[in-house]
């Protein structure tokens, strides 16, 4: 009924394996049992020939490439365009669905028609919580059915805005904003709602680690404009050790071009610099490899999968159940569903990074504008007005970063990255031990899983960066 159903609804001819008034009645041999298999095959063909003909599996598809993020360059423009507006409050939901359209023109993706039909949507829940209502989904799903258990409550994707004007002006609107797609029929029945709820959290997820890591290399670019401090800083030495050897006095002189030379920094200034590079690049080091490991390592070889698993569907009732397997998967191995003690962890590393970046412009972000205002209006010519800029640059560098405020900060954001990512890493680890013990005898999905936690180990840990590796 439920094949007839699909192949009705598409407005679609059936041809009945029974003629009109055929009467089953039961019979010891079992005939009419094979007359309802012969039913069931040639509505469950149709129905499947139905979907293949309206390419409605290609809507799959466009779930994977907005919502797993794989259209990158839609989201780097997204972001790119969005960037005051994802930071601010109050922030009109229309405002940030117009920048998505305008984003979807300016990649790749605008030839694709479903790219239009995307939406921003508004919703208070945050990642944990949607973790929590998948959890207690799929937990009452497993007993659903059991006499006095209650029922599998239903999950509903986020596709209205349900934020008050109270949170709207607490939250800023990256942690509100959510995609919504809404799947066309007959696509529903291998992705219904629920599976659409699923890939929101995965969206979430994706986007806000995506969006840390493009934070973190803002900052990176920030700190490579101080890279001539460290310039000046070798060739004071350097003119000092020069100094320090007889007759070494004038040549260090003549190198240094008498005394127009800009001061260097002070050595607590460098030192906090080196803490600083060393810190971000720590920081770049983790969220790229995670980054890497759930697109290249993990999303895209179980979409690889599920494409030949529904290739080989013999129905639909089949194509829906690989698919379901394939969220399933996925939520694991992106610790979604893995005792949710994985990724609170996770949550705190992103928030130190934030933290980071937010230090780290409120201190060196330098207003090159008002400087070139001030060496254009100082007398000289062209070698003096640029000898001005660098000296002032140093000047406000060497006291941004020497401030008791940015030490203290950096200091301690700097021991609570590498102990957050330890116990990281320590999680993992355990899930990983926990993972092999339970591991059933030639099953490949636990081989598999068991593969992906000890290559995202070796990948966060390189170099014994947090010293888990031993165990």
């Amino acid at each position: 009924g439920k094949y007839l159903d699909l192949i009705r609804t598409c407005g679609r001819a059936f041809d009945r394996p029974l003629e009109t008034g055929t009467r089953l009645e039961y019979d010891e041999d079992g005939r009419y049992l094979l007359r309802i298999r012969e039913a069931y095959q040639a509505a469950s063909a149709a129905s499947l020939r139905v979907l293949n003909e309206s390419k409605a599996l290609n809507g799959l598809e466009a779930l994977r490439k907005y919502f797993l993020t794989a259209q990158g360059d839609l989201f780097l423009a997204f972001m790119d365009a969005g960037d005051l507006d994802l930071k601010s409050t109050n922030i009109p939901m229309q405002q940030l669905q117009d920048v998505l359209q305008l984003s979807v023109q300016a990649s790749s993706a605008s030839s694709d028609p479903v790219a239009s039909s995307l939406q921003i949507v508004y919703g208070s829940k945050s990642l944990h919580q949607l973790m929590l209502d998948l959890t207690r989904s799929a937990r009452a799903s497993e007993t659903h059915g059991d006499p006095g258990l209650p029922q599998a409550p239903q999950l509903k994707p986020i596709h209205a805005m349900s934020v008050s004007s109270t949170e709207r002006s607490k939250m800023p609107a990256r942690n509100l904003a959510m995609l919504y797609y809404k799947v066309p029929w007959p696509l529903m029945v291998v992705s219904p709602e629920a599976a659409v709820a699923q890939y929101q959290a995965f969206f979430k997820h994706l986007f806000d680690l995506k969006w840390v890591e493009r934070e973190l290399n803002k900052t990176c670019k920030l700190y490579q404009a101080t890279r001539n401090l460290a310039n000046a800083e070798r060739r004071a030495v350097r003119r000092q050790s020069m100094q320090s050897v007889p007759g070494g006095k004038d040549r260090a002189d003549g190198r240094a071009g008498s005394q127009n030379q800009p001061p260097h920094v002070s050595s607590a200034a460098m030192s906090n610099l080196m803490l600083a590079y060393s810190t971000c690049q720590s920081m770049v080091h983790f969220f790229r490899e995670y980054l890497l490991y759930s697109s290249f390592e993990l999303l895209d070889p179980l979409w690889k999968s599920l494409e030949d698993s529904l290739e080989r569907s013999a129905n639909v009732d089949d194509m829906a159940a690989h698919h379901m397997s394939f969220l399933e998967k996925a939520m694991k191995g992106l610790f979604l569903s893995r005792k949710l003690k994985l990724p609170p962890a996770l949550f705190k590393v992103e928030e130190l990074a934030l933290e980071f970046v937010k230090l780290s412009f409120g201190h060196l972000d330098v207003d090159y504008a008002a400087l070139d205002r001030a060496a254009d209006a100082c007398s000289g010519g062209p070698t003096e007005r640029r000898r001005f800029k660098a000296r002032r640059i140093r000047a406000l560098t060497d006291a941004a970063l020497t401030s008791t405020e940015f030490e203290s900060k950096l200091r301690d954001l700097s021991v609570k990255f590498k102990t957050r990512c330890g116990d990281f890493l320590t999680l993992l680890v355990d899930a990983y031990q926990d993972s092999r013990k339970g591991q059933g005898v030639g099953r490949r999905r636990d081989r598999d899983d068991l593969d992906c936690l000890s290559s995202l180990i070796e990948r966060l840990d390189f170099n014994s960066f947090y010293s888990v590796r031993s165990k």
